[in-house]
């Protein structure tokens, strides 16, 4: 997963394109570990993911203010 989202940030192309391929590669991501954790972790995982959104979405707010 790391290498595949690292190739990525460094390709030139599109960036919706890169975007797209991104969440592809998260989703992927996503999939294994639901399959690795258990069901409680799982949700701490994805409580502890929307929680980071939140925090970027946060500091994306506060630079367009500035």
């Amino acid at each position: 997963f790391t290498e595949g989202l690292q190739a990525l940030r460094n390709s030139n192309g599109d960036r919706s394109k890169r975007f797209e391929q991104m969440r592809k590669l998260s989703e992927k991501r996503d999939e294994d570990l639901k399959e690795l954790l258990t069901e409680d972790q799982f949700k701490k995982y994805t409580k502890m993911q929307e929680e980071r959104r939140e925090q970027m979405r946060g500091r994306m707010r506060d630079r367009r203010q500035n």
